[in-house]
This record gives structure tokens, C-alpha cells and sequence, in this order.
């Protein structure tokens, strides 16, 4: 596992949910990286994507990122060339479709609040948690997750060459407006999944409290922490 330094692009991830980037987060975004790789054919890592406030494994992203935080490197054929015009075409049609997607994730939601916290079950909540609305609702939010995620990272890859002065050409200076343009367009939606995720991880805490189990809050613990925690057999 190749992880680097990414503050720029994991702060633009968790810019939603409180404080930014926690355990608890970071976990979600590791579970959703996985998703939409996963979605575009490509194998989960067995190690974690995302770790910390500022770390990701630039081999699983590199599609997203341009190779972050050096670029694609010269001496492999075409691929310096290549990867970021692949990588513009698609930001620009993810931003085409931002409005599609935004309705119908917003469809979803429609469907599932208010969430009636009290009757869920504890699987259920840490499924919220992570950003999973179910199998019969998922493939619309997936969508979402995807334009929130590559739009952003790719934005935030795309800047950092420029103001290193990496950049070649025009393509780079594309990916960063249209990143950033597209990204907007997906906040609200995505600002929606995080409040929610957040909302969740407020009431796995409010269970431990209610069963006696001590945490250092709610989002202390990344998520698949909390099937141990509220059986009582953290360690």
C-alpha cells in the first residue's frame, strides 16, 4: 500500500461532517472510495484507502488524482498525455450528469426520512453511518458518492500540480475549474449524506450511552468499531 500525504483532497471529502476529518470519517470515506472503485471494475485494497486526516493510498486513486502528489511520471510511453485528458473527460461528464444524479439521490431521501432512529437496528444505524441507505437504495446513491468523490479529487490533484508548478499544458488548468465546478454541484447532495452519516454516528453514541459503554464520542471510533463497541466486547 502506497499511501501519501493528501490533506488537500481528504479535507475537500470531509469538509461536511463535523470538524472535518475524525476516525470516525475517515472510515466512511475509506468504505466509499472502496464503492466506486469497486463500481468501475477495479479491486478493493485489502489495506485502507483513506487513513487519518490526511493520508490515501495514491495507487488505488491514481485514475482520480493524476498520479498525486507527483503526476504521472515521463518515462512511461504516452501515459503522462493520457491519463489527464482521460481524467478531464471525466470530470466534464460528471458534471454534465451532476443535476441527474443530485435528483435522484435527493429521490432516495425523499423515500427515507424522516429516519426513525428508534426502531432501526444497531446494523442498520452503522450502515447509515457509512454512508449505505440499503441494497434496494444503494445503486441510486452510488452515483452521488462517485461525482462527490472524483470531482473533488480531482480538482484538489489538478491544483496542487499548478501551484508546484507542474502542469503541462491546458488540460491540468481544465480539470481544476471543471473539478471544482462540477464539485459544487454535487455539495448540497452530498452535504445531505454527511449530516445523515453524522446523525448516525450521534445515535450509536447515544446507544453506548444508554447501555453503560464509555466512548470518547461519536466520532472517536472509525465505523466498523462499533459492532464490537455496543456488544460490549471492545477492547
Amino acid at each position: 500500500m502506497a499511501l501519501v500525504d493528501a490533506e488537500p483532497i481528504v479535507s475537500r471529502w470531509s469538509t461536511h461532517w463535523p470538524l472535518g476529518s475524525s476516525p470516525a470519517v475517515s472510515s466512511v470515506l475509506d468504505v466509499l472510495c472502496g464503492d466506486v472503485l469497486e463500481s468501475e471494475g477495479r479491486e478493493r485494497p485489502a489495506g485502507a484507502i483513506v487513513v487519518g486526516r490526511d493520508r490515501i493510498d495514491s495507487e488505488a486513486l491514481a485514475h482520480w488524482t493524476l498520479y498525486f502528489p507527483n503526476g504521472p511520471r515521463r518515462g512511461i510511453g504516452s501515459i503522462f498525455f493520457r491519463e489527464p485528458a482521460r481524467l478531464l473527460a471525466r470530470v466534464t461528464r460528471l458534471g454534465e450528469d451532476a443535476a441527474a444524479r443530485r435528483a435522484a439521490f435527493e429521490s432516495l431521501l425523499a423515500s427515507l426520512e424522516p429516519i426513525p432512529w428508534s426502531r432501526l437496528s444497531d446494523m442498520e444505524v452503522i450502515s447509515l453511518a457509512m454512508g449505505h441507505f440499503g441494497p434496494a437504495r444503494q445503486a441510486q446513491a452510488l452515483p452521488l458518492i462517485e461525482g462527490a468523490l472524483v470531482t473533488n479529487a480531482a480538482a484538489a490533484a489538478a491544483a496542487s500540480m499548478l501551484e508546484r508548478g507542474m502542469a503541462i499544458g491546458a488540460t491540468i488548468h481544465a480539470i481544476a475549474a471543471l473539478g471544482s465546478s462540477a464539485a459544487a454541484a454535487y455539495s448540497p447532495a452530498f452535504r445531505s449524506l454527511a449530516r445523515i452519516s453524522s446523525d448516525a454516528f450521534e445515535e450509536l453514541a447515544r446507544r453506548a450511552t444508554e447501555r453503560g459503554i464509555k466512548t470518547a464520542g461519536p466520532f472517536s471510533l472509525p465505523v466498523n468499531a462499533w459492532v464490537p463497541t455496543l456488544a460490549g466486547n471492545a477492547k
